[in-house]
């Protein structure tokens, strides 16, 4: 559970730092603006195609979300 809360945050520090609003990642990862949300809030963790989606598009991800290990 440490590892799971641990990716979390830095799931979410990793939003914070590219984008600029909840809704802006809502618009992004094409979800509603709960899940956006929750995961700007630090609040839920992301399922494995948003963190897909976001190494394969945001050059920084890999280095960035692979930090929590």
């Amino acid at each position: 559970m440490a590892y799971r809360r641990a990716f979390r945050d830095r799931w979410t520090d990793f939003l914070r730092a590219h984008f600029q609003s909840h809704m802006h990642v809502a618009v992004f990862f094409s979800v509603d603006e709960k899940t956006a949300r929750l995961w700007w809030n630090y609040a839920n963790e992301p399922r494995g195609w948003a963190v897909s989606y976001a190494m394969a598009t945001i050059p920084s991800a890999p280095a960035f979300l692979s930090a929590a290990a």
